[in-house]
């Protein structure tokens, strides 16, 4: 080997070896800080297993889980059917269907007893159209890995209603977490943040209670999520006027924007995943949709197909009229406290057969 081949071996192998040295250290101080973009969850957590009555079923999803899902209302009508369970609900506001797996992975993990029996799983649209701050932030990079960026390209090439330069645009935004997750890097700068500025990042200690589902509306959409509600006839409003604009796209040719056939997929690929996460852990899963986005998964056809085994629609009108009342709503996309009362009531009935082992759902 020549002089010139041994400089260039010797800085090849320094090179390597600071990157590995970058990557370990990283790795291992990331880790070991909290998220502090992930505090609701982690005190939900907390109370699940520091409960002294063991919970045997949780739920989980976004905010149309955190506060529509009431598990005191729940228990109340299973007890009714001779049906006894306890059930905590591990709604997040902002969770979506991506995220899914790593928090069942999250939760199970620490049920180390193997007590949770039943696992309800609702899933948001598989579209990501998320703020550069939820995109940046630490609760995002802790589940983004090379599987979920895959899916997130499968899902964006496959989506005709974009532009091709929105797409590309779209799946770069898309890099840096991943980056993030299969680094850790930077994320004891929140934590750090966190501590010079406490409250900075943390939601109300309340919010984190699960026992009606919710506490108020008006503090979780102040607090947890930065907005003061307002005024309940225009929100009801403006999604009219935008269901009316798409009928009207689509009466006149243009591209359904609220198409889902192109997710199929994706979202098999990952009903499959949490299936076998749930069953993995011997607990069962159970899909359950009230949506009020028309572009929201097609879990029906996951049904029809035989991927999913339990599923619980409330999404008939005609059989669920309630649900499909405006007086019941907060917003275009959440309930009030009568329409969540309603909504546990329908998805507590319609999991009695699934309980007793006699199919159900639909």
């Amino acid at each position: 080997m020549t002089e010139r081949r041994r400089v260039y071996a010797g800085f090849l192998a320094a090179t390597l070896l600071f990157f590995l040295f970058f990557f370990l250290t990283a790795r291992t101080i990331g880790d070991a800080f909290p998220s502090t973009d992930t505090t609701l969850f982690d005190q939900k957590l907390a109370e699940l297993f520091g409960s002294e009555d063991p919970y045997d079923v949780i739920f989980v999803g976004s905010s149309r889980v955190y506060r529509h899902v009431r598990p005191a209302t729940f228990d109340s009508v299973l007890a009714a059917h001779d049906i006894p369970v306890h059930s905590y609900n591990l709604g997040s506001p902002g969770t979506n269907a991506f995220e899914t797996p790593f928090q069942l992975r999250t939760i199970l993990k620490r049920d180390r007893e193997a007590r949770i029996r039943w696992v309800f799983v609702a899933l948001e649209g598989l579209e990501w159209n998320m703020e550069e701050m939820n995109l940046a932030s630490d609760r995002v990079s802790r589940y983004f890995d090379w599987r979920t960026f895959l899916r997130a390209a499968r899902l964006l090439g496959a989506n005709e209603t974009r532009a091709d330069e929105d797409r590309l645009a779209a799946l770069l935004d898309r890099v840096p977490p991943l980056f993030r997750n299969v680094t850790a890097y930077a994320r004891g700068g929140n934590w750090l943040r966190e501590q010079i500025e406490p409250g900075r990042s943390m939601a109300a200690s309340s919010l984190a209670r699960h026992e009606d589902g919710f506490l108020s509306l008006d503090t979780a959409y102040e607090y947890s999520e930065g907005a003061v509600r307002e005024d309940l006839d225009e929100r009801i409003e403006t999604y009219t006027r935008n269901r009316e604009k798409r009928a009207f796209r689509k009466g006149r040719g243009d591209t359904d924007s609220t198409d889902v056939s192109h997710q199929a997929p994706v979202l098999g690929d990952l009903v499959r995943e949490i299936e076998e996460i749930v069953r993995g852990h011997g607990a069962e899963g159970v899909f359950f949709e009230r949506n009020f986005n028309p572009g929201a998964p097609d879990l029906q056809a996951m049904k029809r197909a035989g991927r999913i085994r339990h599923l619980i629609s409330l999404e008939d009108a005609v059989r669920y009229p309630a649900l499909h009342d405006d007086r019941h709503r907060f917003d275009g996309g959440h309930f009030g406290a009568e329409g969540a009362e309603v909504l546990t009531r329908y998805l507590a009935e319609a999991f009695v057969p699934i309980a007793r082992g006699n199919g159900g759902g639909s």
